[in-house]
């Protein structure tokens, strides 16, 4: 075989596998494979065709080699994005069925079962001063404290901790949403007299990295500030972070 010969073949062949990936991703697979077993064809012929040449066999050599990188570089690029491809539909679709929230609904008194927590309004209180960590505070003008004493429990068989417990929302009978507060969020009283002390709410608060074994139980206040012409209508509280479930709970008889 000529050396112009050979050596325009191999410059074709590499041509083909230069064309491998993108035509395979961009136009269409089975092309792209074809173009990439007929640069291997040409370096099958120049390998076996030389003619007792060393330069068409290196070029043969080096031909195949680049296009079987090629083919499998290619096949291999397309197994992963097919399988990623496959993981993240179902992921998807494992998402979308967890995230569907379902909705409970009590009253005050009632002990909801919620998964592994077994969840009750204990009484709902308004005023317009708290007691917390023996310091006062009170509500802003025009407003007013709503105290609401919750009790969870956990009736799992695992530890469980009340961030689970989430997203506390107060809805009035002027159908707004008000969320819950920390009573730094309210106004520091400084001085405090003995008749401030005995005619404020002592209220009970817990962090959120509390966790509770199985069986046991806690109790805490929910504050919300809300204007003191409405009145609390229901509690909403979110339970989990991915789905889980939105439960309501009636404040009102």
């Amino acid at each position: 075989m000529e050396t112009a010969a050979s050596i325009l073949l191999f410059i074709m062949g590499l041509f083909l596998v230069l064309l491998v990936f993108p035509v395979a991703f961009y136009a269409s697979a089975a092309l792209g494979y074809l173009l990439g077993l007929v640069a291997l064809g040409i370096g099958a012929y120049l390998i076996f065709k030389r003619g007792g040449r060393i330069l068409p066999a290196v070029l043969g050599v080096m031909l195949s080699a680049a296009a079987i990188i090629a083919l499998g570089g290619t096949a291999l690029i397309h197994m992963s994005v097919y399988v990623a491809k496959e993981a993240v539909e179902e992921a998807a679709e494992m998402l979308q069925n967890t995230t569907r929230t379902r909705s409970l609904s009590g009253v005050v008194g009632e002990s909801l079962q919620v998964n592994d927590w077994a969840i009750k309004v204990e009484e709902v209180r308004e005023t317009t001063s708290i007691l917390y960590d023996s310091t006062l505070y009170k509500a802003k003008p025009g407003y007013k404290i709503v105290v609401v004493r919750l009790r969870v429990e956990n009736t799992g068989g695992d530890v469980k901790h009340l961030t689970e417990l989430w997203g506390y929302t107060l809805v009035t009978n002027s159908n707004k949403s008000y969320d819950s507060i920390y009573p730094l969020e309210l106004e520091l009283v400084w001085n405090l007299t003995p008749k401030d002390k005995a005619e404020a709410i002592k209220v009970k608060q817990v962090s959120g990295a509390t966790t509770l074994p199985p069986g046991a139980h806690t109790e805490y206040d929910i504050l919300f500030q809300i204007p003191s012409n409405e009145n609390p209508q229901k509690l909403v509280i979110r339970i989990g972070f991915v789905g889980g479930y939105l439960v309501t709970i009636k404040l009102t008889r």
